[in-house]
């Protein structure tokens, strides 16, 4: 297995649950998977945040 893969099922339900906190719509995320789907589509209009520091 790669590292970035092992990596990604390792964080992936916590970098999801994280996204909702912020209220950022997780466009990846397949619930019947309980993972990311890397094969969907980028949206038209992304969901983004971002992090503001001061």
């Amino acid at each position: 297995m790669r590292l970035t893969r092992a990596i990604s099922e390792k964080c992936d339900a916590r970098i999801h649950r994280r996204f909702l906190d912020l209220g950022v719509e997780d466009f990846t995320w397949d619930a019947g998977r309980n993972g990311t789907d890397w094969s969907r589509a980028n949206p038209v209009v992304e969901p983004h945040c971002s992090l503001v520091v001061g």
